[in-house]
């Protein structure tokens, strides 16, 4: 599997609820087959940046 390019000294630090992160997992074609518990384990391991419009990733 390859590495995500993308750095994140290059973002700004990004919060959001679980409630939109499950939502989020729950409409992903890559996670939406998980249950939700699996979501649970899964956003364990899971880091959000953002970035502006217009910006490079």
């Amino acid at each position: 599997m390859a590495r995500n390019p993308v750095r994140h000294n290059c973002a700004q630090p990004h919060q959001c609820s679980l409630d939109v992160r499950m939502q989020v997992m729950a409409r992903s074609p890559l996670t939406k087959k998980l249950n939700p518990q699996q979501h649970r384990e899964l956003d364990q391991h899971l880091t959000s940046c953002a970035w502006a419009a217009g910006d490079p990733i």
